[in-house]
C-alpha cells in the first residue's frame, strides 16, 4: 500500500524513510497497549464482554497491518468464539 509520500516522491527517498520509520515505532508501541487493556477489560469485566471484543478487533487490525497474520488468525479465532452478542 503506497503512503502519499511515495506517490509524491521517490520510493527511497528519504522522507519516506522516516514516515515508515515512525510508522514501525508507533506499531512497536501499541502492541503492548493492546494487550494490556485485553488483559484489564478481560480480568475486570470478563471474557464474553463487548469491550474485550473491540480490543481483540482492534489487536487484529494491528497484527493484519504489521503484516502477522498467522497471529491475527489466532485472534482472529479467540474473537469467534465469543458470544455474538458480545462482538
Amino acid at each position: 500500500m503506497p503512503s502519499i509520500r511515495e506517490e509524491m516522491l521517490d520510493a527511497d527517498h528519504p522522507a519516506v524513510a522516516t514516515s515508515l520509520n515512525n510508522l514501525a515505532v508507533f506499531y512497536s508501541e501499541v502492541e503492548p497497549l493492546l494487550k494490556q487493556a485485553l488483559s484489564i477489560r478481560e480480568e475486570v469485566l470478563g471474557a464474553d464482554h463487548t469491550d474485550v471484543a473491540i480490543v481483540l478487533k482492534n489487536y487484529i487490525e494491528l497484527l493484519l497491518a504489521m503484516v502477522r497474520f498467522t497471529e491475527a488468525i489466532e485472534v482472529e479465532s479467540r474473537f469467534k468464539a465469543k458470544p455474538k452478542e458480545a462482538r
